[in-house]
């Protein structure tokens, strides 16, 4: 995926086989989060550049053309990377409303990974996006809540099954 998505875009990268090692091992990785991040590595040991990348936490799920697809739990990786230091986080553009929430890092919207190359790389060409209470708030209220998105938290997710299940309050 990422080495098509690389292609379709146009970015300088190594094509045949490339090895990405996702370390240390015993944490779990999960998802297609990690796409965006390990094309722009590709990219970095083509052509240079990973200085532009200081300061910058990237997540996104590429799509074959290099669009970038939303991913799940964006404002908990917005929070983390604030609190681990980031200045900046780049996600896909339906993500960034939920990402501009955590507050403290500057988020951008990308819409796909031609358009990330040219503003780090070339031309800044992105605009930061600001958290708007009142359009969050409502497209909070039109998502539903489902069990899927919660991560761990077993032993809370079947007492509130059972409980559903057998009409208890």
């Amino acid at each position: 995926r990422v080495q098509a998505a690389a292609s379709s875009a146009k970015l300088p990268v190594k094509h045949g086989s490339i090895t990405v090692n996702l370390a240390p091992a015993y944490i779990k990785k999960e998802g297609s989060a990690y796409d965006l991040p390990i094309l722009l590595a590709c990219v970095c040991a083509c052509k240079g550049g990973a200085e532009a990348l200081a300061d910058k936490c990237f997540v996104g799920e590429l799509s074959l053309t290099g669009a970038l697809r939303p991913v799940r739990g964006v404002l908990s990786m917005a929070i983390a990377a604030r609190e681990k230091g980031f200045k900046e986080i780049y996600v896909p553009e339906e993500n960034a409303p939920e990402a501009s929430a955590a507050g403290g890092i500057k988020v951008f919207g990308v819409k796909d990974a031609g358009q990330l190359y040219k503003h780090l790389f070339e031309n800044p060409i992105l605009k930061d996006s600001v958290f708007d209470v009142d359009s969050f708030n409502v497209s909070a209220m039109a998502n539903q809540l489902d069990f899927a998105d919660v991560k761990g938290q077993e032993s809370a997710k079947k007492a509130l099954e059972i409980a559903v299940a057998g009409c208890h309050n």
